[in-house]
Parts: structure tokens; sequence; C-alpha cells
């Protein structure tokens, strides 16, 4: 029985150990797995579980304003988002409940700029 659970952790730590070369991204008990940038447990019955989930992206939505202008003026973070993914629904989606901070609405204004 112990034989079996020594392999098991064996397998375990070879399998994150190509994964904590430059930080500590998996940690392990010998019996499970936990992502440390996601916090969360993955499954430790086979290799490719831990690959795919090495693989799997992890996406941060920024909605940044500031005012254009001829001078730099330091913009302002709005909102914040982990998203699932990064396709046109989610970003629109994120941006649009991003803007309703603003009681008034947001002006639309086309900018146009000088070719050199």
């Amino acid at each position: 029985m112990s034989r079996s659970k020594s392999s098991l952790s064996a397998k375990i730590s070879s399998w994150i150990d190509p994964y904590n070369k430059t930080r500590e991204v998996f940690s392990t008990d010998g019996k499970a797995i936990y992502c440390n940038i996601c916090e969360k447990s993955i499954k430790s019955e086979k290799k490719f579980v831990v690959d795919a989930h090495a693989n799997t992206g992890y996406y941060i939505a920024n909605l940044l304003v500031g005012m254009m202008g001829k001078e730099y003026k330091k913009p302002y973070l709005i909102a914040s988002k982990h998203l699932q993914a990064t396709n046109f629904e989610t970003v629109c989606q994120f941006i649009n409940a991003s803007l309703k901070i603003f009681p008034d609405g947001v002006e639309q204004r086309l900018q146009f700029t000088k070719r050199s």
C-alpha cells in the first residue's frame, strides 16, 4: 500500500517539476495537485490533465480612460475583471457593463487625426 502511495507521489512530483523551474506554479501534498496561479485543485490521475491545465489561458481585462491631447495625461483604471475567454462578445460585455458607472451615460465622439 505504501509503495503505490510513494509511486503516485513520485509521479506527481515528476509531472509538476518542469513547471516549477522559475517559480512555484504547482504544489502537492503527494495526493492532490494545487495550482498556485489560479488557486484551484487539479485532478491528479493523469499527466495530461496537468499539461492541459498549464496551457489554459488566464485573461484579465482592464478598462482605462483618459483625456487625449498633445500633452500626456495619466489614464484612470475604471474596471478590471477576469474573463473566461477573450472574444468579441466577452470584451464588449465587459466594456458595456463597466461604462454603466457613469450616471449620465457616455457621450459618443469621433476622433480625427491628421496624417503626417
